[in-house]
């Protein structure tokens, strides 16, 4: 059927609804009241979310000499394959990985997670204090870069390998944007490119068929790729779609 935008575009402008208008004093009085209470709410929301934004920094200061640490005994090699091994006890992603993809899991090195909303937070935070000492209005329109700040909870994973066999990178990353406005609402996946090197992609398969020819010609060898089922393929995922261009009446 035709979509809500289709239908405005052959109507013309989709009509408004009518303004609020208080049918006595009293509702127009309650109303306001409403409106302030939500005012104030919408202040300790504020509050709240940068008070958290603080406490997580601080405990991500605390991790980081930990996380260094198991680093450096992982690093150590005294534990063969460690994170190939971690992998393969998570019940999320054992099941992605082939036998092709463990030589090369064999060679990640450390799996880490960037907070990156915490370095957009700081990064916020160093503007704010410049801003101020500049003598710039603290109530001044955020920058482009505030606006297109990640939301809370929006994180990169970081795959680090040592040199091997199948492709050049030595960090391969999947980024998570969660919605600036609204909390665990997945806005955006991001994967990498993997620099696979010459016949070494784990994520395509090489298929030879045979087809029969008529006449002189005989038949004939067709050689071409497919996609295959790899863990790698986790760094290249689907394309999310943008919800300012979805049609309402498909959402």
């Amino acid at each position: 059927g035709v979509g809500m935008a289709g239908t405005a575009d052959g109507l013309g402008a989709v009509q408004q609804p009518a303004p609020y208008v208080p049918a006595t004093p009293e509702e127009a009085e309650a109303v306001q009241t409403l409106r302030e209470l939500q005012g104030r709410r919408a202040t300790l929301d504020r509050e709240f979310d940068a008070e958290m934004l603080a406490l997580e920094k601080r405990f991500h200061a605390l991790y980081a000499p930990l996380d260094a640490q198991r680093s450096e005994v992982v690093r150590s090699g005294k534990i063969a394959h460690f994170w190939l091994r971690v992998l393969k006890n998570s019940r999320t992603v054992a099941g992605n990985i082939t036998p092709e993809d463990e030589p090369l899991l064999q060679h990640l090195v450390d799996l880490r997670v960037r907070e990156d909303a915490l370095l957009a937070g700081e990064s916020q935070a160093d503007d704010s204090a410049a801003a101020t000492e500049n003598g710039a209005s603290k109530t001044a329109a955020p920058s482009s870069a505030s606006k297109n700040a990640p939301g809370h909870g929006s994180f990169t994973l970081e795959f680090e390998f040592s040199d091997n066999a199948w492709f050049k990178n030595r960090v391969l990353t999947k980024t998570y944007v969660m919605a600036a406005e609204e909390d665990d609402l997945l806005e955006q996946a991001k994967g990498c490119k993997i620099e696979w090197k010459p016949g070494k992609n784990l994520t395509v398969k090489v298929v030879r068929k045979t087809t029969k020819g008529r006449g002189k010609g005989g038949s004939r060898v067709i050689v071409k790729t497919e996609p295959c089922d790899s863990f790698f393929n986790f760094f290249a995922p689907p394309e999310m779609p943008d919800p300012e261009t979805v049609d309402p009446a498909l959402a």
